[in-house]
C-alpha cells in the first residue's frame, strides 16, 4: 500500500496547487507547465505543445481522489478527512494553478522565458540550434516554443543534390529565384517575423508549388503547419488554427465577395505586421496576442486583394514558376526529397545567413511583372496614376479633369464601372496620402484642384513602369512619420521613399513617397528668375498647369503677362515659374 497523500485543505487552493505542481509538473527548478494567453502549455523535453485544460482537470481529479487533509472537528481535534474533489473544488485549484504558472502576455513564442534576449535558436530533435553560430545548445524549459523541427541537426549532412536538381527543373538558370526561395524557407524555419513578409508562389498547375509546400511542411512537421483558405481567414473562428503555428500554407488562393476580400486583407496585414489580434475560439475564451505565423500562398493566378493603399502588396515576396509537369508527375517525389531534410535545412540556413547579412529580401527580376499585377489588381487607382499621371510637388490638376481621365482609363482597361467620385478620391488619398485638395481663385472663380498630382503631358517621361527596379537594391532605412506623397517624381525632386515596413533609398515595390513639407505652399516665396524675357511662357507658382501666360515685360519685381484671351495681368516675379523660353 502506497504512502497516504496529505494535502492542504480545499479552503486553501493556492497551497493545494503548489503541492500538485511540485509533485507532477516540476523538474529541478523548472515548472513544466505554463499558462499563457488563456491556454496551458506543457514541456515535453524538446518543446511546449498546447495542453488541453480538460487533461489537466483529469490529472488533478485522479491525484486528489485518494487525498486527505487535516480538519478541526467540533471538539477542536484534528482529523483526517477525504478531500473528495468536486467540480467547485477542482475549479478553485485550476485557477490557482494558473496563478502559479502564469506567463506574461508580452512574451511571444518562440522566446526565452527568463533570459530576455537570448540567442536566436531553432528547436531541433537533438538540441537548440543557435542559427548564427550553428552550434547546438541543450534543450531547456527556459526556451518557450510550441514546436520542434522533427529531425536532428547535422552540420555535416550530405548536400541535397536531388532537391537542387528539382529546383533546377523548376527555374532553370534563374539563380535569383532559387536563392530567394532559400532565404524564404530559412526565414520561416528560423522562426522570425521581423521582415513582415508574405510569400507567394505563382505558376500553372503541376508546376512544383505543392511539392515545395509539402517539403516545407515536412521540415516543420505537419502538426506545426496550418492550412487555412483565404476565405476561412474571414470567418469567426478561422484564425484559431494559426495559434502557435509558424506557417500558414494557403493553397489555390481564391476570394469570394468584396467584403470577404476586405476582411482577408485586414487580417493578412495584421498578422504579417506583427500586430496583436483577438482570436475567437470555439467553446473557449478568446485569445489575444501576436500570432507567430508566416504565410505562404500557392496559386495558379495572382489573386485580387482589394487594398487601395497598396500596403498589402508591399508585403509580398512573389516567386514565379512557368513550367508545367502535367502528365509527368512523380508521386514519390516528396518522400524522396524529404530524405534530404537535414541537407535542405542547412541549404535554407545558408539562405537565412544571406538575408540576415543584407537585412531585407531582394525580389528576383523575373518576379516584377507578377508584383506589378498584384499591385494593380489591389489598387487600380495606383495603376491609373502610373499610366496617366505625374506626381509633382509643384503642380496641380482640376479634380473634374482628373475624374474624367480616370473614367476614360477605366473604359480602356475594360473595367465594369469607374465607381463614384467619392470612392475614387478616397482611393486616391489612400494610395497617395500626400496629395491635398485645395480651392484656389482662378480668374475670379474658385476651382477644386488637387495639389501634388497632374496628368502627364506630351513632354513628360513615361513611367513609372520601373517602380520595382530599385526594390532590388539599396540599404535598409527606417519608416518615416507623417503624411507622404508617392509616385514618379519629376525634376529630380528630393525623395523620401518607403515601403510598408522594409524600406530603401530609391523606388520600391511601393511607389516613391515625398514628405508633406516637400509640397510647396501656394503662398511660399519663390526665388526671382532674372531670366524672364518677353515671349517666355510662364505660369503661377503652384497654379494650374493648364493656365499659362506669355511674358510682356519685366519691371523690377513685377512682370506683365498676357493670358490666352490677351488680357494683361501683373504678378510679382517670385509668383511665376518658367515653362519654356519664347522664340526669339
Amino acid at each position: 500500500m502506497g504512502e497516504e497523500l496529505i494535502v492542504p485543505a480545499p479552503t486553501n487552493p493556492m497551497a493545494v496547487a503548489r503541492v500538485f505542481l511540485d509533485q507532477r509538473y516540476t523538474a529541478g527548478q523548472h515548472r513544466l507547465i505554463r499558462h499563457h494567453r488563456s491556454t496551458f502549455w506543457t514541456y515535453d523535453g524538446t518543446s511546449w505543445p498546447e495542453f488541453d485544460e480538460r487533461r489537466l482537470a483529469s490529472d488533478l481529479y485522479q491525484w486528489l481522489e485518494p487525498a486527505k487533509y487535516w480538519k478541526k472537528n467540533g471538539q477542536g481535534d484534528m482529523t483526517l478527512e477525504d478531500f473528495a474533489p468536486t467540480k467547485h473544488k477542482l475549479g478553485d485549484v485550476v485557477d490557482a494553478i494558473k496563478g502559479h504558472v502564469h506567463l506574461d502576455t508580452h512574451i511571444t513564442p518562440p522566446a526565452w522565458i527568463d533570459y530576455g534576449d537570448g540567442p536566436d535558436v531553432v528547436p531541433m530533435v537533438n538540441g537548440l540550434l543557435d542559427i548564427r553560430s550553428r552550434t547546438l545548445l541543450q534543450h531547456t524549459p527556459d526556451f518557450f516554443s510550441p514546436h520542434v523541427l522533427p529531425f536532428e541537426y547535422d552540420q555535416d549532412s550530405e548536400y541535397p543534390t536531388r532537391w537542387l536538381s528539382f529546383l533546377g527543373e523548376l527555374w532553370g538558370d534563374d539563380v535569383a529565384s532559387i536563392e530567394t526561395l532559400a532565404e524564404a524557407m530559412g526565414y520561416i524555419l528560423g522562426g522570425s517575423t521581423r521582415q513582415q513578409k508574405i510569400f507567394m508562389l505563382v505558376g500553372p498547375r503541376r508546376s512544383g508549388k505543392g511539392t515545395i509546400g509539402r517539403v516545407l511542411t515536412g521540415l516543420l512537421g505537419a502538426h506545426n503547419v496550418a492550412a487555412p483558405t483565404l476565405a476561412s481567414l474571414t470567418t469567426n473562428f478561422g484564425l484559431q488554427v494559426l495559434i502557435g503555428r509558424p506557417l500558414g500554407l494557403i493553397s489555390d488562393a481564391r476570394l469570394g465577395s468584396r467584403a470577404d476580400g476586405s476582411i482577408a486583407v485586414e487580417r493578412l496585414l495584421s498578422i504579417s505586421g506583427e500586430d496583436s489580434i483577438t482570436v475567437d475560439r470555439k467553446y473557449r475564451d478568446p485569445w489575444t496576442g501576436r500570432l507567430p505565423t508566416r504565410f505562404m500562398i500557392l496559386t495558379n493566378e495572382v489573386p485580387r486583394f482589394t487594398d487601395a493603399s497598396g500596403a498589402l502588396a508591399s508585403r509580398f515576396i512573389v516567386l514565379v514558376l512557368t513550367r508545367s509537369f502535367l502528365g509527368q508527375e512523380d508521386p514519390t517525389l516528396t518522400d524522396t526529397l524529404l530524405q534530404e531534410a537535414p541537407g535542405i535545412f542547412n541549404w535554407a540556413l545558408d539562405g537565412l545567413d544571406r538575408l540576415l547579412a543584407r537585412g531585407y529580401f531582394e525580389l528576383p527580376a523575373v518576379s516584377r511583372d507578377a508584383m506589378q499585377r498584384l499591385e494593380d489588381l489591389a489598387s487600380p487607382v495606383s495603376a491609373f496614376v502610373r499610366d496617366r499621371c505625374v506626381i509633382d510637388p509643384v503642380h496641380e490638376v482640376d479634380k473634374d479633369v482628373l475624374w474624367d481621365a480616370w473614367k476614360d482609363w477605366s473604359v480602356g482597361e475594360g473595367r465594369d464601372r469607374a465607381g463614384t467620385k467619392a470612392v475614387f478620391y478616397r482611393d486616391l488619398h489612400a494610395a497617395y496620402p500626400g496629395i491635398r485638395a485645395t480651392r484656389p481663385w482662378v480668374d475670379g472663380k474658385r476651382v477644386h484642384v488637387y495639389v501634388g498630382i497632374d496628368l502627364r503631358g506630351p513632354g513628360d517621361p513615361e513611367g513609372p513602369d520601373d517602380d520595382l527596379d530599385l526594390q532590388l537594391t539599396g540599404p535598409l532605412t527606417t519608416p518615416d512619420q507623417g503624411p507622404l506623397v508617392r509616385g514618379p517624381v519629376r525634376d529630380g525632386g528630393s525623395q523620401n521613399p518607403r515601403s510598408e515596413h522594409v524600406v530603401r533609398d530609391g523606388q520600391g515595390s511601393s511607389p516613391v513617397y515625398l514628405q508633406q513639407d516637400q509640397i510647396p505652399d501656394r503662398t511660399s516665396d519663390h526665388a526671382p528668375d532674372p531670366g524672364f524675357e518677353p515671349g517666355d511662357v510662364v505660369r503661377r507658382w503652384g497654379g494650374m498647369r493648364s493656365i499659362e501666360f506669355t511674358v510682356k515685360g519685366v519691371d523690377g519685381d513685377n512682370t506683365d503677362v498676357w493670358d490666352r484671351d490677351h488680357k494683361l495681368h501683373t504678378f510679382k516675379v517670385n509668383e511665376l515659374i518658367l515653362v519654356r523660353k519664347g522664340e526669339r
